[in-house]
């Protein structure tokens, strides 16, 4: 009977513990229903609150905003004046990075390339020059010679009357 005691009130501490707990969550579940119910019964007032306002402000918004608009553009002309030197130094020291990784080593390369082009420009002048100084003399050079030799006929051209321009005739030797 001792334990028939004991069980029974284990069991009374269990049913109070279980009825606190549905207690608790019936409150919460009441009190997010009741949040809910609140609100929608609050919105339409909130709502018209709000338009009331904004039509009360309005006006004064809007006039403010005339008041305001001259002194904001001023300080954002100032702010850009301001900023303009700032801007330009970043920029010039961006194109002077740029100029030093990309410009000098270009213009180093084309500087080579001119000097090359010079050089080569002068040893085909040379080539030229002293393939021809043997004809200054009045020698001519090995391949030519069988030609000269042989004596090629030289073609025969009409003669080509040029228009007259209207000027006297010039006479030689006179």
């Amino acid at each position: 009977m001792a334990q028939d005691r004991a069980q029974i009130r284990q069991e009374i501490a269990n049913s109070r513990t279980q009825l606190g707990h549905t207690l608790r969550q019936l409150a919460s579940v009441d009190l997010k229903a009741q949040a809910q119910y609140r609100f929608e019964e609050l919105k339409p007032v909130l709502i018209a609150r709000a338009r009331e306002r904004a039509e009360d402000l309005l006006p004064a918004a809007k006039e403010r905003y005339q008041e305001l608009k001259p002194v904001v553009a001023e300080r954002s002309r100032e702010k850009v004046e301001e900023l303009k030197p700032v801007i330009k130094q970043r920029a010039m020291e961006k194109v002077d990075d740029l100029q030093h990784r990309y410009a000098g080593p270009l213009v180093k390369k084309l500087e080579q390339l001119s000097g090359q082009s010079t050089r080569l420009a002068n040893s085909a002048k040379s080539a030229v020059l002293a393939r021809l100084e043997p004809l200054s003399r009045g020698e001519l050079p090995a391949p030519l010679e069988p030609l000269v030799k042989k004596r090629v006929p030289r073609l025969r051209l009409p003669a080509v009357k040029r228009p007259s321009l209207g000027l006297p005739a010039l006479k030689r030797g006179r």
